[in-house]
């Protein structure tokens, strides 16, 4: 079945009208009951099923059909397919005369095949069409509104998505979950409002087209938008970048960011595996935050400039194949968990400035790359577990006296690692009973000193055995 709806019929008894046609602007149950019976002095009795026909939706009010009246409809109601006769519609038929389109109108409907939204409809409501099977769309050039969910889930609309100039507005999930619509996204200039998770999984579309108008990248904005292999050029417009904008797609060669730019959320450009060439973090930062960059893999090298103060959890994790070194800049005072894990590619010395107050647990896990001598700055107090495990190729590490914590498994397995300078004490070094765990170390210098402390061979210390102790410090 299909459902037109240009006009509508609506009569009352032999006597009475039900509603005067200066009224009757709107179907569905957030307009009026779309069908009705009344008695003779008009007042509303019960429903009754309309008679629909290929232009028409006719409701009779008597046998006799008499009194009826056709109007202009303007407004489709929320829950019109669901609340209606119409639940197995699989096409509809909008009139020119039709200016909104109301929150959840054709939800859950059977609607199938093209939607054509007519010039004359300026606001697309809230899960309009939500999980509907319209399989194109054409978007009339008067919309301002597209509302939140508006086409979220309609899996099977196809084909390039043209958003004409007359749209200020797209709300959150508008067309979220739309995985076969293709070609570049482009947001026209006019939208000035985005809403978060707006275009997520919709995985088909290639290219990304942002306006100048835009400030703020909300959250998911793109998120999973996996077929996106083009470059990604940010507006100079843009100050903040929120979380997950941009995680997941593949977008190719640079990243540059305008220096307007004060603010990228967490897990920003998560997973964006197909940037290549140099990361450079704008000066205009204060902090990289959680997960900003995690696995983009592409990136060859880092620059951090000394506007930074904090580098978040998990920030650069898993960005493999930067190379050369790594350079963290004395403004820095917090590297948080799991930072620099597993960024195996970085080469030469690991200097980590008396900035630094605070090393996140693994933060340089899996450095596998770093060689030479490791100086733990006199800010630290306390080397959590894992910070330097599988750093196998650093041969000797400072310790200074300042630390009192020493986590499990803080240098374990860095089997080049044959000299530790220790100034702290032997009871700080052995406390997790894993610290030197599976390394390289042989030889520890200890303060001449420190009475925790026993010159001699063999000993086993912070789970590793055969080390000899040389207090000379």
């Amino acid at each position: 079945m299909s459902v037109s709806i240009p006009t509508i019929q609506v009569g009352a008894n032999n006597q009475t009208k039900v509603i005067t046609p200066a009224l009757l602007t709107a179907i569905g149950p957030s307009g009026f009951p779309v069908a009705l019976k009344a008695d003779a002095s008009g007042k509303l009795l019960t429903f009754q099923e309309p008679v629909v026909n290929s232009d028409t939706l006719t409701f009779l009010t008597d046998t006799n059909n008499n009194g009826l009246y056709a109007y202009n409809v303007t407004s489709i109601g929320s829950y019109f397919t669901s609340q209606t006769p119409y639940g197995d519609a699989t096409g509809v038929s909008i009139g020119s005369q039709v200016t909104a389109i109301q929150s959840q109108a054709f939800v859950y409907s059977g609607l199938t095949g093209p939607l054509i939204i007519p010039n004359s409809v300026t606001i697309i409501g809230s899960e309009a069409f939500k999980y509907t099977g319209i399989t194109s769309l054409k978007i009339g050039n008067s919309v301002t509104t597209i509302y939140g969910g508006a086409f979220f889930s309609c899996s099977y609309l196809s084909g390039p998505l043209i958003l004409p100039s007359s749209i200020t507005t797209i709300g959150s999930n508008a067309f979220g979950n739309c995985p076969h619509l293709t070609g570049t996204l482009t947001i026209p200039s006019s939208v000035n409002l985005l809403g978060d998770y707006a275009f997520q999984n919709c995985y088909g579309f290639t290219g990304l087209s942002l306006p100048n108008s835009l400030t703020e990248i909300p959250y998911g904005l793109v998120s999973n938008c996996t077929g996106m292999t083009s470059p990604l050029i940010l507006p100079s417009s843009v100050t903040i970048i929120w979380d997950n904008a941009f995680s997941g797609c593949r977008f190719t060669g640079s990243l540059v960011f305008p220096n307007t730019i004060q603010q990228i959320k967490a897990q920003a450009f998560a997973g964006c595996s197909g940037f290549t060439g140099t990361l450079t973090i704008p000066n205009s930062l204060t902090q990289i935050e959680t997960g900003a960059f995690i696995s983009c893999t592409g990136f060859t090298s880092l620059i951090i400039p000394n506007s930074i103060t904090s580098i978040g959890d998990s920030a650069f994790n898993s960005c493999s194949n930067f190379t050369g070194t790594l350079t963290i800049p004395n403004s820095v005072t917090y590297i948080g968990n799991l930072a620099f894990n597993y960024c195996l590619g970085f080469t030469g010395t690991l200097t980590i400035p008396n900035s630094v107050t605070y090393i996140g647990s693994s933060a340089f896990a899996y450095c596998s790359g770093f060689t030479g001598s490791l100086v733990i700055p006199s800010s630290i107090t306390n080397i959590r577990s894992s910070s330097f495990r599988y750093c196998s190729k650093i041969t000797s590490v400072t310790i200074p006296s300042s630390v009192t914590i020493i986590g499990s498994q803080a240098f374990a397995n860095t089997t080049l690692m044959t000299t530790v300078n220790c100034y702290t004490t032997r009871t700080v070094l052995n406390a997790s009973g894993s610290a030197l765990q599976n390394s390289g170390v042989t030889t520890i210098y200890a303060l001449a000193s420190d009475a925790t402390w026993t010159a001699g061979s063999g000993q086993t210390i912070g789970g590793k055995s055969g080390i000899t102790v040389i207090k000379s410090l």
